[in-house]
């Protein structure tokens, strides 16, 4: 999944999110891209501090779920995965 897909998949997430009555509720987008740019923020302080992570290694099981050209074309490092979510963040901006 590109960042930009994955920026319209997680601000479609918040905007349409299910209430107690199971129905689609639309939340106000001023609301929404705050909301979508904490997740970004929170996943981002999971890389602070991570020990050497060049030598990280994520996506490198299974099917590929995100789509990022770095420097290994069969997985992601540390660096790669703060680049791909800065680049969500950015891509957030844009909607």
């Amino acid at each position: 999944m590109t960042p930009k897909e994955k920026a319209k998949q997680i601000f479609n997430s918040i905007r349409y999110m299910d209430n107690e009555s199971g129905k689609d509720c639309v939340t106000c987008d001023c609301v929404v891209l705050p909301i979508a740019k904490f997740i970004c923020d929170e996943i981002l302080k999971q890389f602070d501090g991570l020990h050497k992570p060049e030598y990280c290694a994520f996506d490198a099981i299974g099917e590929r779920k995100f789509t990022f050209e770095g420097e290994h074309p069969e997985h992601m490092t540390g660096y790669d995965m703060v680049l791909y979510w800065e680049e969500v963040k950015h891509e957030l901006e844009k909607i």
